[in-house]
């Protein structure tokens, strides 16, 4: 996502500044000169998301095996990952999706 409270949100927890203008302008620094700080930042996102999730879940039925079902990854991604691949072998150093993830299938 790259409306303003995103762009807001990652500027201020990275504490990279992006320029003034666009939002098109601004996502393609973030897809480009900025790609690696952006999508290690969106997957601590997500990581942390999933994280709390599954404490939830855990919470109210222990031993409930949790999915995370969606991986959206760019053409050109670890990789080329959208080709195939165990998204958790994708994201190794990363974060640790094994963590927080039991299942994890293909769309």
């Amino acid at each position: 996502c790259f409306c303003e409270r995103c762009l807001a949100r990652f500027s201020g927890e990275t504490g990279i500044d992006l320029p003034d203008g666009p939002v098109t302008a601004r996502a393609r620094l973030l897809r480009g000169e900025l790609r690696e700080e952006w999508t290690r930042w969106k997957c601590e996102l997500i990581a942390g998301t999933v994280a709390s999730l599954r404490a939830a879940a855990e919470r109210a039925r222990p031993g409930i095996e949790v999915m995370v079902n969606g991986v959206a990854l760019g053409r050109g991604d670890y990789g080329n990952a959208d080709r195939g691949g165990d998204p958790r072998e994708i994201w190794h150093g990363t974060f640790d999706a094994g963590r927080w993830i039991d299942q994890v299938h293909r769309l």
